[in-house]
């Protein structure tokens, strides 16, 4: 398989590039565990095509970033935020 079909190009890391652009975002917030992030890490590491998607990706989260420095979210979105975070992990537990 190759990457423009969704497989894993020349270098087989064991990750398919479809599972590298489904999990992209997560992997640059630091959100992945280890081992999907050392997969991720090592797909990107040989494939052409993901990397400039992580650049691109990445680039794009810095400039978000500077351009949102100044703002707060209301008090209120953070309240909705920590209640929706309650519901998620009580129903991870169920």
């Amino acid at each position: 398989m190759n990457a423009e079909t969704g497989g894993t190009p020349a270098g087989e890391t064991g990750c398919p590039c479809s599972e590298a652009d489904a999990h992209m975002w997560v992997f640059l917030d630091g959100e992945l565990d280890q081992e999907h992030c050392s997969r991720i890490r090592a797909h990107i590491e040989q494939c052409a095509k993901c990397a400039e998607r992580m650049r691109n990706d990445s680039r794009l989260k810095e400039m978000v970033a500077r351009a949102c420095r100044c703002e707060q979210a209301p008090p209120a979105l953070r309240v909705w935020v920590e209640q929706q975070v309650a519901v998620w992990r009580f129903d991870a537990q169920c």
